[in-house]
């Protein structure tokens, strides 16, 4: 049976049934199929193959076969959709194979293939990669999503793709920013050549906006201004505080009533904080951060640990540099009443601290200091640091594992001064010379008076010392021996010749007056309290003297009794 195939027409329709319906990638494919040479009646399957050529070639996209296609009269409609993507531009064939209906066997090829040609109107089609002209875009049709997400890549926009020749005044409208914030893809260079008009207006209203970032930074703002006033990112609360800025800053936070800037954070790494400022010049008087206050009662920095337990800080302060101050307060108001740096505390516990101050270097540089408090000022009486305790504790509390918990120093006046009730009760101090005055007595745990002389090496505490023929100290070793000085003091009270500057090797405390113990034996018989000692012939034991005892040879006189061979009791030094 011979088959043909004439009168090819391809018509591409739809029936749209609301503004928003898509035409699909379908179109009606009409044709007259003649069946040994008579028109076709019945039912026949239609095979659709697209190529690339008029004979060869390569297929395009999938095989469509369109079962029981009603012909009459040798007319047919059938609808071919080869899917998106399939129609380009390029020149297409197409191939149609036909066989009865409900038939199995093979398709039989109609020669030759049509070609798909373009209907008039829609040639304007190809240039729509690239659109040449565009006249107008009428009011509303542009709606809510109109570009997809992406629609248009960074880059992909040239600098000076859109001047003002094209975009009327107040074309543009800040609801096109207002919604998620400018991107990326706006570079400085896109809008170059717009003026001020052609945008409606240049605030932006962003109430319950989140603006994120997948990036290092979520949201940076640059300026290239550097001058006094000029802040990169400010934000204010009501009307501001109308503060003009001395130099420029990176972030302003300007509140009328409230607070200008405020950190949180959650994490429990130490090193993460809600608020860090680092000044990075290697010199100069820079400040991590800085704080000011014009109030009279207010303050530059305030520090607050709300928590109820732990080792919980106000404000710390840590320096890196052997040198450094880890915290550092200044106080210029000359007249005023004000402190540098000060701290409270209203904890009752043993632990809690107004100031505390640390110093963990390994090797502390000559200025290193856990506090430093330090007046300035050439008259009045300024304070450097002032402790304030209205309990049991303390007012100023220094420790140090090798070092020096408090130093004080004065250049002129006296670097320490104790104080009772008032500031007029000046009760202890130590003068610029070295010289220390109390009003009350010494009180030490020791109780005697010792004096640090050359020795010889082997003596013990308590040893009764005579001078010997070299000049230090040696054990006694006779009865009534006339060089006999004193005492090796066991824990003197006080001890002199033991400076800073001193050479203590090789010397010992000689006890020189007060009480001290003493080895004694029992040689000149029993020992009872008041009775003058001497010298032993047992080395370095003290024994009762004679009733004629030579003079410079009794070192004291017995203040408890001793009644075995040789042990130790009291004695009070006193060399006749």
């Amino acid at each position: 049976m011979k088959k043909s195939l004439a009168a090819l027409i391809t018509v591409p329709f739809c029936v749209a049934t609301g503004y928003a319906a898509a035409l699909g990638t379908s179109f009606t494919y009409q044709g007259r199929l003649n069946d040994g040479g008579n028109p076709a009646n019945g039912t026949y399957d239609l095979r659709f193959i697209l190529y690339t050529a008029e004979s060869g070639g390569s297929q395009i996209g999938n095989t469509l076969t369109n079962d029981n296609v009603n012909v009459s009269s040798g007319v047919f409609v059938s609808t071919v959709d080869f899917g998106s993507g399939i129609f380009d531009g390029t020149a297409s064939w197409l191939e149609v194979a036909v066989r009865p209906g409900t038939n199995s066997g093979s398709f039989t090829p109609l020669d030759p293939r049509q070609p798909l040609t373009s209907a008039p109107n829609s040639i304007f089609a190809l240039s729509a990669s690239i659109a040449t002209t565009a006249n107008s875009v009428a009011s509303g049709s542009i709606d809510s999503i109109a570009l997809a997400a992406g629609a248009v890549v960074n880059g992909n926009l040239a600098a000076n793709a859109v001047t003002t020749a094209k975009i009327s005044d107040g074309a543009v409208l800040a609801e096109i920013l207002d919604d998620d914030g400018p991107g990326s893809g706006l570079n400085a260079d896109l809008f170059d050549g717009l003026d001020s008009t052609a945008f409606a207006s240049t605030s932006h209203v962003h109430y319950s906006q989140s603006w994120t970032g997948a990036a290092f930074r979520g949201f940076t703002v640059t300026t290239s201004q550097t001058g006094g006033g000029v802040a990169a990112l400010r934000g204010v609360i009501g009307s501001g505080t109308g503060f003009t800025l001395g130099g420029p800053v990176g972030v302003w936070g300007d509140s009328e009533s409230g607070t200008g800037v405020l950190g949180f954070t959650s994490s429990t790494n130490s090193a993460v904080s809600a608020v860090f400022g680092s000044a990075v010049a290697t010199n100069g008087l820079t400040r991590g951060v800085r704080g000011s206050s014009s109030s009279t009662s207010g303050w530059g920095v305030y520090g607050h640990a709300s928590a109820t337990s732990g080792f919980t800080r106000g404000v710390s302060g840590e320096a890196d540099s052997p040198d450094g101050v880890g915290v550092f307060g200044y106080h210029d108001d000359p007249a005023g009443t004000g402190a540098g740096v000060e701290g409270v505390t209203d904890s009752t516990s043993a632990s809690a601290f107004g100031v505390l101050g640390r110093v963990t270097s390994t090797s502390p540089g000559p200025n290193s200091a856990a506090v430093r408090g330090i007046n300035n000022g050439t008259t009045g009486s300024g304070i450097g640091v002032w402790g304030s305790q209205n309990g049991s504790g303390y007012g100023v509390y220094g420790q140090a594992v090798s070092g020096v918990g408090v130093r004080a120093r004065s250049t002129s006046g006296n670097p320490i001064e104790a104080y009772g009730s008032s500031d007029l009760d000046r009760e202890f101090y130590v003068s610029s010379t070295g010289s220390v005055f109390a009003d009350g007595p010494y009180s030490g745990a020791g109780a005697d008076f010792a004096e640090m002389l050359p020795a010889r090496d082997g003596l013990e505490p308590g040893d009764v010392l005579v001078i010997g023929e070299d000049g230090q100290l040696t054990r006694s070793s006779l009865p009534h021996q006339e060089s006999v000085v004193g005492v090796y003091s066991t824990k003197p009270g006080f001890l002199g010749g033991a400076g800073d500057d001193a050479d203590l090797i090789g010397k010992i405390p000689l006890a020189i007056i007060g009480v001290v113990p003493v080895k004694v034996t029992n040689e000149n018989g029993p020992i009872k309290p008041g009775n003058l000692l001497t010298s032993s012939s047992t080395a370095g034991h003290a024994m009762k003297a004679a009733a004629n005892a030579p003079n410079g040879t009794v070192i004291g006189k017995a203040l408890a009794t001793f009644n075995g061979e040789s042990g130790a009791i009291q004695m009070l030094v006193l060399l006749q």
